[in-house]
């Protein structure tokens, strides 16, 4: 869709669109095996007769699809123009993705089968060169060796990296089954549905050119839907959708939350002259877990997890 827009506009926004229809009869009639189907419909003089158990006995499969993947607008160059830097605020930081796809399936067994799946992801990178600073660098009287600890010190004065995504899983299913053995004995439709929502975090950040710091973060939420169909036909459907809006509004029912935290030091040992054939590094990871107990278990109360782990490796040159 990004062809409908200017060049220098510079919008990517590629759309796929897909949608398959499959029907399958059969030879004989399902319902009288022994019978060829076009026997069976020719017996019967009602069109709409025909129609009817042509309904029933077909295998019938149909599938829609719209998909926009990754839609987001990137930054122009023009000639004889020096690169823009990244800020924190630029559109082009940000990533949108949605789809919808629905199935349908019919069949001797089954009246219907409906499926429907929506799925939807804002995601947002910030990349920079951040300044870095060494506040002694020009001090004269810390020529000395010994005093290089002191003359290199650095720090940088934001994070190198920082992304967030967010997304949005919602399925819907309604399945009605045929009694063949009893036309008069309805089987009641059943429903299968999950809407989960979830949140990532990620960030990197050298403190120093020797001190870098890593912070990840992914919680999982679940949006409760009311139980049973949800249609515009059922009369508390808008009761139904306040439910969920208020929901999701509440940003859901936390189920998961998981943290990793990494610390890396390079230690400066070779800028101690009496030290300076020895390298270490060490590396700090901690880790936090918290899942939620099922709705039916909630007596017994969460799960956490904590764990750290501190490693070293040193090499003499």
């Amino acid at each position: 869709l990004g062809k409908f827009f200017s060049e220098n506009f510079g919008l990517k926004a590629p759309m796929y669109i897909g949608r398959s229809q499959s029907i399958k009869n059969p030879q004989y009639n399902p319902l009288d095996p022994d019978i060829l189907l076009t026997t069976s419909l020719r017996a019967l003089e009602d069109n709409s007769e025909k129609d009817s158990l042509k309904n029933i006995t077909q295998d019938y499969v149909q599938r829609k699809s719209i998909n926009f993947t990754n839609v987001r607008k990137t930054k122009i160059q023009k000639k004889g123009e020096k690169p823009s830097k990244n800020k924190i605020y630029d559109i082009e930081n940000f990533t949108i993705s949605y789809s919808k796809n629905e199935t349908v399936i019919r069949n001797i067994n089954t009246e219907y089968n409906r499926t429907v799946n929506y799925r939807g992801a804002l995601t947002y990178n910030f990349n920079t060169k951040p300044k870095n600073i060494k506040p002694f660098a020009k001090l004269k009287f810390l020529k000395s060796p010994y005093l290089r600890l002191i003359k290199d010190f650095n720090f940088n004065t934001m994070p190198k990296s920082f992304s967030f995504r967010t997304d949005l899983d919602r399925n819907y299913n309604e399945t009605k089954l045929r009694n063949l053995n009893n036309s008069n004995m309805l089987i009641l439709p059943t429903y299968n549905k999950f809407f989960y929502w979830n949140r990532m975090y990620d960030i990197k950040y050298d403190l120093t050119r020797a001190l870098k710091m890593d912070l990840s973060v992914n919680s999982k939420s679940n949006i409760d839907e009311p139980s049973g169909r949800i249609s515009k036909s059922d009369p508390l459907y808008k009761e139904k959708m306040d439910t969920i809006w208020q929901n999701v509004l509440d940003f859901g029912r936390p189920t998961s939350f998981h943290q990793t935290f990494g610390l890396n030091y390079q230690v400066p040992l070779n800028k101690i002259p009496i030290f300076n054939f020895i390298s270490l590094n060490t590396r700090y990871n901690g880790n936090y877990n918290w899942t939620s107990a099922p709705l039916a278990l909630e007596h017994l109360g969460n799960t956490i997890q904590n764990s750290s782990t501190i490693q070293y490796n040193g090499q003499i040159n």
